[in-house]
């Protein structure tokens, strides 16, 4: 059941930067109203098992602050989406395993392989020839700034996986740590709205089709 559960996840969230671009709306819109659709589904689930979830008011804190960086992580990925399209942008988020790999080490002593050590020069390799190095040919609008907005988004997902982790330690139910961190989204993704000029919370088809 683990492993279907796992794997219906992995195919749904695979879909979401390609509907984020057909959505056309603006980053921040967007990651707001995915925390939005997102909560209240939580909160049902969260309400049905509450009575297991013993976390304190400060791992309640640290998760929906974990929700910050997510909201963070959401705004610049999307902003990358538009900027270099939904496949080269989803490939470029995931350079977070190499900035959570670094920061386990630096913070928790958890010393990477060789082998992890070794690919981490390959990886960014791979980011600088996305990036086009500026020729004129590479793909995108804006090859430079979608990949430099796609590094930043590896790094902010990597904060929020590691705060996430905190706030967790006693392996509440998930759904409490979920909502709160999905509360964190939306509250980061209004802030960044006030700078995002095309922030709408309007609802309009097809984005919330």
């Amino acid at each position: 059941m683990t492993r279907l559960a796992a794997l219906l996840g992995v195919l749904s969230i695979s879909f979401s930067a390609i509907f984020v671009r057909l959505a056309d709306v603006s980053p921040s819109t967007a990651a707001f109203f995915r925390a939005g659709y997102a909560i209240p589904v939580l909160f049902l689930i969260w309400r049905l098992g509450r009575g297991q979830d013993y976390r304190s008011t400060r791992d309640r804190q640290v998760a929906f602050a974990s929700g910050l960086f997510l909201a963070m992580d959401l705004a610049l990925w999307h902003q990358s989406i538009s900027l270099i399209g939904a496949g080269l942008a989803t490939v470029l988020v995931n350079i977070q395993v190499v900035f959570v790999g670094l920061a386990a080490w630096a913070v928790y002593r958890e010393r990477p392989t060789g082998l992890a050590l070794f690919t981490i020069p390959i990886i960014f390799g791979g980011v600088a020839l996305m990036s086009g190095l500026g020729r004129p040919d590479a793909y995108g609008d804006d090859p430079l700034r979608g990949v430099i907005f796609g590094i930043f988004s590896g790094v902010a997902y990597a904060l929020f996986l590691l705060v996430f982790r905190a706030s967790n330690r006693g392996l509440a139910p998930s759904a409490g740590p979920l909502l709160d961190a999905t509360v964190g989204v939306a509250v980061g993704s209004l802030i960044a709205g006030l700078v995002d000029p095309g922030f709408d919370l309007g609802l309009s088809w097809p984005a919330h089709g």
